[in-house]
């Protein structure tokens, strides 16, 4: 499955920050842009995984555990 097919299992609300996400990855990974913008667009790529990272590349259960935002808590048992 390529990134544009993953868009539609997004809910409507995440859309348009995944959107932009891969709007900065495919600009910083572009060899025909000025290495300054890619660097910028790949920090812009970089500010959105930290903030929204979870939402959007997080998976439910492990190893990220976003169903109980990203506590480890509930979801390792060590025992």
């Amino acid at each position: 499955m390529s990134c544009g097919e993953a868009r539609e299992y997004y809910p409507q609300e995440l859309q348009p920050r995944y959107a932009a996400l891969l709007l900065a990855l495919n600009a910083g990974r572009d060899e025909n842009l000025p290495a300054e913008t890619r660097a910028m667009a790949l920090f812009k790529a970089a500010t959105i995984a930290r903030h929204e990272g979870l939402e959007l590349l997080g998976t439910e259960l492990a190893p990220d555990y976003a169903l109980h935002g990203g506590s480890y808590e509930y979801g390792i048992d060590c025992g």
